[in-house]
C-alpha cells in the first residue's frame, strides 16, 4: 500500500452532539486521550480538540456558522498544519466522567490527572486569574461549595436540595473554615447564602443568571461567550485549591478532583438518589469514598423526604412535558 508523505500525527477529537457544556466537553477529551495513550506514547501523535462546526455557547458571536474553534481560547495546543493528516475521533458513545456512587476508586483520579498535565494545557492568562482571586479572598481554611442550579433542574441525571439544605451544612458542619467558596450558576443561592453568612462567603465574579433563565449555558445568548467558558474553568480550578469541597453529581467539580486528586471532597447527594429514578447501585461498595458521615447534617431526614417528593413531581411533570408547572415546583422547591 502506497503511505502518504504526510504522516498521520495528530488525533482530531470532536465532542459529541451540539449545546455541550464546557466541562463535558472537557471530560469527554481527556477520555478519549486515555483511550489513545498508547498511540501518543509509541507514535508521537498528539490530542487536537477542535469545536468547528460544534453549535456551542463559546463560539464568538459574529462566528454565526460556528466554523472557529474556541477550544484555543482556553486551552493550549499545537495548531493544524497545512496538508496534515490526522486521525478522527468523535466522542459519541463516550461518557463523561461525572462521579456517581460506584463510578470507581478515587486512585482513577491519579491517571486522570496525568492525562490533563499532558495534554490539557490551561491559558496562562486564565491560571493568573485563578492565583490573583487566591490572594485576595483567601484566608485560613476554605472550603467549596458547588451548587447546580437552573438548567440542571430540568435534566434527570441528579436530584437537588434546597437553599437551606446547603444553609444548615455550612452553620451546622462548616463553622471552622474562615471562607466559604459559592461556585455556582444561580444568582439567587449568592444572594440568600450572603445575606446570611456575609463575608464568610466567597464567590468568583462569574456571569450567573435567575431560574427564568434556566437554559443560559446552552442557548448561545450570552453578550460575552468568552467568559462563560472561562468563568467554569476558573471556578473549578479555584475549587481544587481549597481544603474541602462539597459537591454533587457535575462535570465541573469532577475537573476539580482531576485537578488535584488528593482533596478533602464529599458527595453531598449520595443519599438522595431514588432507585426508581436513578440507575446505580447506592449500596455500591464505593460510596464510602465519596460520602463523609462526619458532614452529614442532623436534619437530613426532613430533607430526604422533600426530596423524594419533588423529584417524583418532577419526573411526572418532565414526562408530561409540563414544563409550566414545572418551573413553579422548582421555584417552590428551590427557595424552601
Amino acid at each position: 500500500m502506497r503511505q502518504s508523505k504526510y504522516p498521520r500525527n495528530k488525533l482530531r477529537i470532536a465532542p459529541s452532539g451540539h449545546y455541550r457544556g464546557m466541562h463535558s466537553m472537557i471530560t469527554q477529551y481527556l477520555a478519549v486521550c486515555q483511550r489513545y495513550l498508547s498511540k501518543f506514547r509509541d507514535e508521537n501523535v498528539t490530542p487536537y480538540m477542535d469545536l468547528s462546526k460544534k453549535v456551542t455557547g463559546y463560539h464568538a458571536k459574529d462566528d454565526v456558522d460556528f466554523l472557529g474553534n474556541p477550544w484555543n481560547n482556553y486551552f493550549v495546543q499545537e495548531p493544524l498544519k497545512e496538508n496534515e493528516i490526522f486521525w478522527l475521533e468523535s466522542c459519541e458513545g463516550c461518557m463523561d466522567l461525572s462521579i456517581t456512587a460506584g463510578y470507581g476508586p478515587k486512585l482513577d483520579f491519579m491517571l486522570w490527572k496525568e492525562i490533563k498535565e499532558k495534554y490539557l494545557i490551561v491559558q496562562p492568562y486564565i491560571l493568573a486569574k485563578v492565583d490573583n482571586f487566591i490572594s485576595e479572598n483567601f484566608i485560613g481554611k476554605v472550603a467549596a461549595i458547588h451548587i447546580r442550579g437552573t438548567d440542571s433542574f430540568f435534566d434527570k441525571s441528579r436530584p437537588h436540595l434546597p437553599v437551606s439544605f446547603y444553609k444548615e451544612l455550612i452553620a451546622e458542619k462548616l463553622q471552622d473554615y474562615s471562607k466559604i467558596l459559592i461556585c455556582t450558576d444561580s444568582l439567587e443561592i449568592i444572594e440568600i447564602l450572603k445575606s446570611n453568612f456575609k463575608d464568610k462567603i466567597i464567590n468568583y465574579d462569574s456571569e450567573k443568571v435567575t431560574l427564568e433563565k434556566y437554559n443560559f449555558h446552552l442557548s448561545c445568548t450570552s453578550e460575552d461567550p468568552y467568559k462563560i467558558g472561562e468563568d467554569v474553568i476558573i471556578e473549578s480550578l479555584l475549587m481544587a485549591k481549597c481544603d474541602l469541597i462539597i459537591r454533587g453529581n457535575s462535570n465541573v467539580s469532577t475537573f476539580s478532583l482531576i485537578e488535584n486528586p488528593h482533596i478533602m471532597y464529599h458527595q453531598v447527594d449520595l443519599k438522595f438518589y431514588q432507585p426508581q429514578h436513578f440507575s446505580f447501585n447506592s449500596l455500591d461498595p464505593y460510596i464510602k469514598e465519596y460520602y463523609i458521615d462526619d458532614l452529614e447534617i442532623s436534619n437530613i431526614d426532613y430533607y430526604l423526604e422533600k426530596s423524594k417528593i419533588f423529584e417524583n413531581k418532577k419526573f411526572e411533570f418532565l414526562d408530561q412535558r409540563k414544563s409550566y408547572e414545572l418551573n413553579n415546583l422548582i421555584k417552590e422547591y428551590f427557595h424552601s
